[in-house]
C-alpha cells in the first residue's frame, strides 16, 4: 500500500484548482421562465420568486383576476410608465380598474416570460425579465392582434411568508 503525503501546499493548490474549474453556486435551469443564459442562483428565495413569476404569467394568460390580486401588495404603485406626470399613476385600488378593463378587452393572450436576473436586498427584490406576447384585444368593437416584445422589472416586497408585486405589472 502506498501512502501519499498531503502537505498544506498540496491541499491549498488542490482547492484553488477546484475553484478554477467552475465549482460555483448551482443555477436554476429547470424553469420555463428562467432564460437559458440567465445566472439565477438556485436557492429557496429565488425559487419562491420564480414561482411567483410563473403564477403571474399563468394568471395573465388565464385572465385569473383573483390570482393577480393575490400576487400584488396592498402597497402596489404604478406610474404608468411616465415620470413627468402623475395623471396616469395608480395604486392597489386603481389596479382593480385596470384588471377589469384587461378582462373585458383582452380576448386571447399568449405570453412568454424569460427571467434574466434577480436581485434580492432584504425584504425587497427586483426581477429583470424579457417578455413577448401575442394578444387579441377589442378596441371600439373591433378585434385586433398585437405582437410585442419588451423588457420589464417587477419590484417585489416580502410580506409575511410571501413575495408580492409592489410595482411593474
Amino acid at each position: 500500500m502506498r501512502v501519499i503525503n498531503l502537505t498544506p501546499g498540496v491541499v491549498l493548490l488542490s482547492l484553488v484548482l477546484l475553484d478554477l474549474t467552475g465549482c460555483g453556486p448551482a443555477l436554476i435551469d429547470d424553469s420555463l421562465v428562467v432564460a437559458e443564459d440567465a445566472k439565477v442562483e438556485d436557492n429557496e428565495v429565488n425559487r419562491e420568486i420564480i414561482t411567483l413569476v410563473e403564477e403571474y404569467r399563468r394568471a395573465l394568460e388565464d385572465k385569473d383576476l383573483a390570482t393577480l390580486r393575490r400576487l400584488v401588495s396592498s402597497n402596489y404603485y404604478e406610474n404608468g410608465g411616465t415620470n413627468d406626470t402623475a395623471d396616469d399613476d395608480y395604486g392597489y385600488d386603481g389596479l382593480a380598474n385596470v384588471l377589469e378593463m384587461y378582462s373585458q378587452n383582452i380576448r386571447q393572450l399568449h405570453l412568454s416570460v424569460q427571467v434574466k436576473q434577480i436581485e434580492v436586498r432584504g425584504n425587497r427584490a427586483n426581477v429583470y425579465m424579457d417578455f413577448a406576447y401575442n394578444m387579441l384585444y377589442v378596441v371600439d368593437g373591433q378585434e385586433r392582434w398585437q405582437v410585442d416584445r419588451n423588457l420589464n422589472r417587477l419590484e417585489l416586497i416580502r410580506e409575511g411568508d410571501r413575495w408580492r408585486v409592489l410595482a411593474g405589472l
